[in-house]
């Protein structure tokens, strides 16, 4: 919990609570400004069991990016088949405006403060010595459940990462715009699909593309900041 930065000593992990909890206060603001509201049902709850178990296939599958297109497309081929269960029955286009809210925030983190407390250590596919980042914030939401009622949501976001040489501020700061604009971007995949501009389905495409884009960029930043 103590890390040494500047030759000064500092509880990082109640500084990194309390900026997830600022952040939480903000984005709850905005959750509610734009009318974001979900009913607490048996679909909601079935939602924690299968992030788990796609926690468990790979790490970067618990994102709900991968777990609600799933739910989805799941559900629509058992409607072909003549199956209807209501687990399948989501609001999709609320999550998606969620999920990219939660990356806008997620890339404001990163990039003002992915850099601190970096760790020595080896990259066991090159047998280099890299810096390697981790950070995590606890983000506490207040969402709307039905006309009146809140209930109180706990996120984690994560940031990993390694450098291969000093230009630890850049990377974050890179990674960070990166997660931002793939925020950005699904609002507006949200926005279309609100209009009928966009049908729902694709939306939840391009969310698993945008989300796989990121980390592609990122294997591409990795060899580019390695060579400089």
């Amino acid at each position: 919990m103590y890390k040494r930065e500047s030759g000064k000593w500092e509880l990082s992990a109640l500084k990194d609570v309390v900026r997830g909890t600022i952040v939480g206060i903000i984005l709850s603001y905005f959750i509610t400004s734009f009318g974001i509201s979900f009913n607490l049902n048996f679909s909601m709850l079935m939602l924690i069991p299968m992030t788990i178990l796609f926690t468990a296939i790979n790490p970067k599958w618990s994102c709900f990016a991968y777990v609600l297109p799933f739910n989805f497309f799941l559900g629509q081929l058992f409607e072909l088949f003549g199956y209807k269960f209501i687990i399948f029955d989501l609001p999709y286009t609320e999550f998606i405006v969620f999920i990219g809210m939660l990356h806008i925030v997620e890339g404001i983190l990163v990039t003002l403060f992915g850099h601190e407390n970096p760790i020595e250590g080896l990259d066991f596919n090159t047998y280099e010595e890299v810096t390697m980042l981790n950070k995590f914030w606890l983000v506490p939401l207040l969402i709307v459940v039905g006309q009146d009622g809140f209930i109180p949501v706990y996120t984690i976001l994560g940031y990993g990462d390694t450098v291969k040489n000093h230009a630890i501020r850049m990377r974050s700061t890179s990674m960070g715009g990166v997660i931002v604009i793939y925020g950005l971007i699904d609002v507006g995949l949200a926005i279309l699909t609100i209009n009928n501009i966009m049908p729902l389905s694709l939306g939840l495409v391009f969310v698993v593309i945008g989300h796989e884009c990121m980390f592609l960029i990122n294997k591409i930043q990795i060899k580019v900041f390695s060579r400089e």
